[in-house]
């Protein structure tokens, strides 16, 4: 493990987030996972993987291609699969499954006619009603290469957007205005002779605004922000990697990871002969660079893979890197350090993390030759098939979060044995508190020596029985 150097990053101001502000942040609750196969499907789902509820029936499903054919395997109950019948053919890769325009039936999204021809292209099937699996082709588009593409809102107007990376001429977005129709609205362009392989969203720099990065393959990272005009964006910030003779391939958005306020994303970039996960984190507005890297076996350049979610259940993602011959999972150990905490062998670059069973964990599902086998943590557990409950945030009450010197704050719903720490925003611990059988407390705005703090932001960490909850209040004068 190393860490990464700062990139090449074009913005228009710089806002450094101390060091200090993340360490009181974060509360380590680190352990190793233990994963266990709960789960064997009979066939390899192949390339991609999704997953969701289509059927609105509670069960959520696993959809994968094998031929060409669209195959599911519904979750009935625990971790039990039964194959379900979704007559859709003619599919290349699955790109997304959701409701893109909004009418409370299933959208599928699929590549046709592969490999790249002038007939190739991406359709979306819809189911005929709310409780039928899609298979009615509803809308499509002819394309020359279709690798990613997803629903989202990006302009934040209520209409869903679907993404797409276009032919050169970098992501493209069309709009749903009515039933089973997409307008093109915008192009965010990449630049010359470069194209978007992979993208995701979110609003990593925490202005309200929401972005778009994508990786292409010359080791370059557009990041484009919405305006807050509608369907209006602009380029924020470039990054690139510190290697030209890489190429990038994923990109994946993570959330907090590490829980300094900051959403991280993960891009997983090719090399020779060895591939590299990198993460990358804002430290101010359009503020982009990579805070950690390490390089990972790779096997063919399409034989990886890189997935994003919670399987632990504490609220906070992981992330995991396939390759042919090796699964890995990486967690989140202190600010901007990750490490891996499971691995196993015999994986293949399809992979996916979804909550398939819905016990607030997100199970790990990959393709071993001609199966498909899904891992879950275990942790704690006596049997596989029993589900440990989530680590659930506690629900206390503080009030108020803005307080003037010579007030208080009051902290209600305190469970039994609980323990509230105070951090400085330089990270220095400045009131610890044991509460025992009240469920209320009232912080005095002291020290642990009994001096009244200066105002700042304060840091506030409650734990119980394995339970943590985070938040931050403000002392003005």
């Amino acid at each position: 493990m190393k860490t990464g150097k700062r990139l090449q990053v074009f913005s228009s101001r710089h806002l450094a987030l101390p060091v200090a502000i993340v360490t009181g942040m974060f509360v380590a609750n680190v352990w190793a996972v233990r994963m266990a196969r709960v789960a064997v499907l009979p066939q390899a789902l192949q390339h991609t993987i999704q997953c969701g509820d289509a059927d609105h029936d509670q069960r959520f499903e696993a959809f994968g291609r094998r031929s060409d054919t669209v195959v599911a395997f519904e979750c009935t109950s625990g971790n039990n699969f039964e194959r379900v019948l979704t007559g859709v053919t003619s599919c290349s890769f699955i790109l997304v499954l959701g409701d893109g325009d909004g009418d409370g039936r299933s959208d599928l999204v699929i590549n046709a006619d592969f490999p790249p021809s002038e007939s190739s292209i991406c359709r979306i099937v819809e189911s005929p009603d709310e409780h039928s699996f899609p298979r009615d082709s509803v809308w499509q588009r002819k394309s020359l290469f279709f690798c990613r593409a997803f629903f989202t809102d990006l302009d934040r107007d209520g209409h869903r957007e679907l993404a797409v990376n276009g032919d050169g001429l970098g992501v493209e977005l069309f709009e749903s205005t009515r039933d089973n129709t997409y307008d093109s609205v915008a192009t965010l362009a990449m630049r010359p002779w470069d194209v978007a392989v992979d993208f995701d969203t979110g609003d990593f720099d925490r202005d309200g605004l929401c972005e778009l990065v994508a990786a292409c393959p010359r080791c370059y990272l557009p990041i484009y922000e919405a305006t807050g005009i509608d369907n209006q964006y602009v380029l924020a910030a470039i990054c690139t990697t510190d290697t030209e003779t890489g190429s990038l391939q994923r990109v994946e958005t993570a959330g907090d990871m590490d829980r300094d306020g900051w959403l991280e994303f993960v891009v997983l970039e090719h090399m020779s002969g060895h591939g590299r996960v990198m993460v990358y984190e804002a430290f101010g507005k359009d503020q982009y660079h990579c805070v950690w890297q390490q390089v990972v076996p790779r096997a063919l350049m399409s034989d990886q893979g890189l997935a994003v979610g919670d399987v632990d259940g504490d609220g906070v993602a992981e992330f995991l890197h396939s390759t042919g011959g090796l699964v890995q999972l990486f967690k989140c150990i202190g600010p901007d350090s990750y490490e891996q905490v499971w691995s196993v062998d015999s994986g293949e670059g399809n992979s996916g993390m979804f909550d398939l069973n819905r016990d607030d964990r997100a199970e790990i599902i990959f393709d071993v030759h001609d199966h498909c086998v899904i891992y879950e943590d275990t942790t704690g557990l006596t049997q596989v098939s029993e589900v440990k409950p989530p680590s659930r945030p506690l629900q206390v009450g503080i009030h108020p979060a803005v307080v003037r010197l010579g007030g208080s704050v009051s902290f209600s719903g305190l469970p039994e044995q609980s323990e509230v720490n105070m951090y400085s925003a330089n990270g220095q611990l400045v009131r610890k508190q044991a509460v025992g059988k009240s469920a209320n407390w009232r912080w005095n705005l002291t020290d642990q020596t009994g001096r009244p703090v200066p105002p700042g932001t304060y840091f506030v960490t409650i734990r119980s029985q394995g339970r943590t909850t985070q938040t931050q209040l403000c002392v003005i004068n």
